[in-house]
């Protein structure tokens, strides 16, 4: 009985001191900034001979995304689900002036 009213009192103070110490409100983020670029045929890994670099050029954040191919379709599906649904659409995308990147799906992102 004693040690559940210890940490019945605990919890509490421990909740109350949470909620009075930290209170952090969420802070708008920089422009977010991607840079990408592809890494012309590599030597073969399973089946993936490409690889697409992602950049946050506001924190540095680096991804490599292995591609098997270089089609639009390829590479838009590749950029949202490892890069847009982890960290959200950027502002701004830079790319390189490549033709890869200048199809109309790519360009409708």
């Amino acid at each position: 009985m004693d040690t559940m009213l210890y940490s019945m009192t605990s919890i509490q103070s421990l909740e109350a001191y949470c909620e009075t110490q930290y209170n952090f409100s969420l802070q708008p983020l920089k422009d977010f900034n991607t840079s990408m670029l592809i890494w012309l045929p590599l030597p073969q890994s399973d089946e993936f001979n490409y690889l697409l670099t992602c950049i946050n050029r506001y924190t540095r954040w680096t991804e490599a995304i292995p591609l098997s191919d270089m089609s639009a379709e390829t590479r838009a599906k590749s950029l949202i689900a490892n890069w847009i649904s982890r960290f959200g659409v950027p502002s701004i995308l830079a790319t390189d002036p490549g033709r890869q990147f200048q199809s109309l799906l790519f360009s409708s992102l």
